[in-house]
């Protein structure tokens, strides 16, 4: 394999790192608490026809964001990453 299509394949490599890494950085500064507990908040009510009231947020341990949503006794719980990504859900 000629030495100049190694360098395109590493410029490549390098090119599509930054563009995530872009993304991650852009995605990171402009998710707010807000948005992803109005975001899973509003999951929760499609998903069992609660109320998006029924939900709390508070900081998690091992998550950014634990959202607590209880309704009549029954307890659903997201963890919520820093990209607004789920990492759990309990109670289902």
């Amino acid at each position: 394999m000629p030495r100049w299509l190694w360098w395109v394949l590493l410029g490549l490599f390098v090119l599509v790192g930054a563009l995530i890494a872009f993304r991650l950085g852009f995605i990171d500064a402009h998710l707010t608490e807000s948005d992803a507990i109005a975001h899973y908040a509003g999951r929760y009510a499609e998903q069992t026809g609660g109320a998006v009231g029924d939900c709390t947020a508070a900081p998690g341990g091992a998550t950014w964001l634990v959202l607590r949503c209880e309704r009549d006794g029954v307890v659903r719980v997201y963890g919520i990453n820093r990209f607004g990504g789920l990492v759990s859900e309990a109670g289902k």
